[in-house]
């Protein structure tokens, strides 16, 4: 059975995940820009002012890539925080039993208590009774 913790490091490491992924993929693009900003300027010999739209577009691109490709994560996350609160919920409810299996125990023991006390008492005349005769 999984605990809280290891929910939370789970999510943790689903959320540095996406982060990572979705650095990594800008910086492929800023790099895959500057190089195709730099072939089109530099020999097919365009407008230099190219370069920053060239790169821009690369790098939007390849953000939307990495939102999809971490579209899941997301999902994963919620999920991970709906099962930290019905581990919650279930601990709360075990406890509760607990308790309530407690007190039935008690219950039943002072009960048992009670019947050996009230059949003490007969007992004893049971016995004064047979010293009589």
């Amino acid at each position: 059975m999984y605990d809280e913790d290891s929910y939370k490091r789970y999510i943790l490491a689903v959320k540095v995940k996406k982060i990572f992924i979705m650095i990594t993929f800008c910086v492929i693009g800023a790099i895959l820009g500057v190089l195709i900003s730099s072939y089109v300027v530099d020999i097919l010999l365009f407008s230099s002012g190219l370069k920053v739209v060239i790169i821009t577009i690369s790098t939007l691109i390849f953000l939307a890539i990495s939102f999809l490709l971490t579209s899941g994560a997301s999902k994963e996350v919620q999920d991970g925080y709906w099962k930290i609160a019905v581990l919650r919920k279930l601990t709360l409810i075990s406890k509760k039993l607990d308790t309530l299996e407690n007190l039935k125990y008690l219950e039943n023991l002072n009960l048992t208590t009670k019947q050996i006390e009230s059949s003490e008492p007969e007992n004893s005349l049971k016995k004064s009774e047979t010293e009589e005769v």
